[in-house]
């Protein structure tokens, strides 16, 4: 847009309103606006044309055509506002607001950027202190430090919320529906494939699932070999060199990315294959959570891959208590062969965690094991036998020191404390949404209560997470003191050959 169009448009932009007191000249709008556009696209929204990019192009042409100048864009990709979750893009658009480089903000509308009761009221405030305007590129401009703008503001809002609430209402109907009926739910899993019946127009009437015989026949192959003593590192590794690619191979993460060394998904893990083994759809079955306690096995319609007893003697035996590897004096073979691996150690460099990886081999008589991060960024290895070594050394040490249990060993009664401090945190802030919107509370109130109890149950999860993450008591009871040294080297078992660890 050229200079003189924009000036012609700011020109505009000062009006003439006539009113019962007369005709008198009020400058509705600034000379200069400095307008944000933002984006917003819910992860399960139905109508996928009005994507982030397209959102984003409209404001930015309303945004021209208006004569404002453009302060920035910005986005959140498949985030609902209604559920909670951090947006990024809308937390830095509200930074610049309050730093005062924005004044306008362009939606397609204004239910793109809150449904919440508590954050649309919160915003409402901030955008008056600042005298921002929200402006809908299909819509109507709210000016936020008007009587009118926020009445506006707050009846839209009010209306996707219910709108929200009402999609909510009709998505748990329809998961009841599907349950009831025995009919699968999400997307059709590894060993099956959809067939639909459409009408003469395209749209889809009813869907079956049929057995798609080559996943099929892995999933049976994994029961049987598993039921018949192979072992979850066996199986892995045999489809991997027969190069079967895993379930959900190419498929990509809208939120995070791959292991590094599977870009592309299409190898298996342990994890991958006893998942695949434990799938209750394999025997025909689906899980029907109706509410919190009430869980129930359901018939499925469709065909089973494996008979019922085989997958209840599969998922018994995979969820033994004897094969769990975080209980500390855990028996079985290899549980914890590196220290730093699982997420223990990070790279001092770049921060990613460590993975041990073989290296080398030429000088020596076979490859040497390595701790390398899993970014491959920084190409820093160290070799993870002297690491461990210098691990146990730490560890040993500590746990020596005469105050090791009471520094590592948590009450049972301090969990439950912080627990219900972080529940009631919770529900008090729940409860400040509701009395919000009923009108029991005012924003200022509502501001004083966050303020007071966000930080309260950010404290209490982090020590439930302190305290959860704490070694095991028992272990720490015969292992802590002058005889830790002893309890280290002690071998795990008579046929497994390696050490015990402090953690599992």
């Amino acid at each position: 847009m050229s200079y003189l169009a924009k000036a012609r448009a700011r020109l505009q932009n000062s009006q003439l309103v006539c009113n019962d007191a007369g005709l008198s000249t009020v400058a509705v709008l600034p000379d200069v606006r400095r307008a944000a556009a933002y984006g917003r696209i819910s992860e399960d929204d139905l109508d996928r044309r009005d994507g982030v990019d397209d959102q984003l192009a409209r404001a930015e042409a309303h945004i021209d055509r208006r004569g404002w100048d453009l302060a920035g864009t910005f986005r959140d990709d498949d985030i609902s506002a209604y559920s909670g979750k951090s947006r990024p893009g809308y937390d830095a658009l509200m930074r610049e607001v309050v730093a005062g480089r924005v004044d306008t903000i362009v939606v397609r509308h204004v239910d793109r950027l809150w449904r919440d009761d508590l954050e649309a009221a919160q915003a409402r405030k901030l955008l008056r202190a600042h005298r921002v305007m929200v402006s809908e590129y299909g819509g109507m401009d709210y000016p936020m430090w008007t009587a009118a703008g926020q009445h506006f503001a707050r009846q839209m809002g009010g209306s996707a919320i219910f709108e929200s609430d009402q999609k909510s209402e009709r998505v748990r109907e329809a998961a009841e529906r599907r349950a009831d009926a025995g009919r699968m739910n999400g997307v059709c899993p590894y060993g099956w494939r959809r067939e639909y019946e459409r009408t003469a127009t395209g749209r889809v009437v009813e869907s079956r699932e049929v057995v798609h015989e080559p996943e099929a026949e892995i999933v049976r192959e994994v029961t049987r070999r598993l039921l018949s003593g192979d072992t979850l590192h066996g199986v892995t590794a045999d489809l991997n060199a027969r190069a079967i690619p895993a379930p959900g191979a190419g498929f990509t993460f809208r939120h995070k990315d791959r292991a590094v060394d599977n870009a592309d998904g299409s190898r298996w893990s342990k994890t991958s294959v006893k998942k695949l083994a434990l799938r209750e759809s394999n025997a025909g079955l689906r899980i029907w959570h109706k509410g919190e306690t009430d869980e129930r096995l359901i018939e499925g319609t469709w065909p089973s891959l494996v008979e019922e007893s085989d997958w209840r003697r599969l998922r018994a035996m995979l969820t033994a208590p004897e094969r769990q590897t975080n209980g500390g004096m855990a028996t079985r073979p290899g549980h914890r062969s590196h220290l730093l691996t699982w997420g223990v150690g990070k790279c001092g460099r770049c921060g990613a965690i460590l993975r041990v990886a073989p290296k080398g081999g030429k000088r020596s008589k076979g490859p040497l094991l390595m701790y390398v991060c899993t970014s491959n960024a920084c190409g820093l290895g160290r070799k993870q036998e002297p690491v461990d070594e210098l691990v146990r050394d730490v560890v040993v040490a500590r746990l020596s020191l005469p105050d090791a249990l009471r520094a590592f060993t948590p009450d049972g009664s301090e969990i439950e404390e912080a627990t219900e401090r972080a529940r009631q945190a919770r529900e008090l802030l729940a409860a400040a949404g509701s009395k919000l919107a009923t009108g029991e509370w005012t924003i200022e109130t509502v501001d004083a209560v966050t303020a007071a109890t966000r930080p309260k149950q950010e404290a209490a999860e982090a020590e439930i997470r302190r305290l959860t993450h704490a070694s095991d008591h028992a272990v720490l009871l015969e292992a802590a003191g002058p005889r830790c040294r002893m309890w280290w080297e002690r071998p795990q078992s008579p046929s497994a050959g390696r050490c015990w660890r402090p953690w599992g």
